[in-house]
């Protein structure tokens, strides 16, 4: 795992952060610098389930519940992911 996905990191929406729907996908708009980030369906549901802060095990296991899918297959994707959404400025470490 990435530095910025590490296993003990807590994660949570950047403040002000809206998750939307436009033109049927998940969208993300940034209100602090008017950006607004189309998210795949791993995206979406990353975001969405940040609610409240949550760990990478946190979310793959509300994730895989969710969608029936293996715990630790869902964990990669969620380590995977996270930097990225992090980078854009989506998430934040809480």
């Amino acid at each position: 795992m990435t530095e910025s996905a590490s296993s003990g990191a807590r994660y949570s929406r950047a403040e002000g952060a809206v998750l939307k729907r436009v033109g049927g996908a998940g969208a993300v708009y940034l209100p602090a610098n008017g950006s607004l980030h189309v998210l795949n369906r791993t995206g979406e549901a990353i975001v969405r389930a940040l609610e409240e802060p949550a760990s990478i095990e946190e979310l793959a296991v509300a994730l895989a519940a969710a969608s029936g899918s293996p715990v630790d297959a869902v964990a990669r994707d969620v380590a995977a992911f996270l930097p990225q959404l992090v980078e854009l400025g989506v998430l934040v470490e809480a």
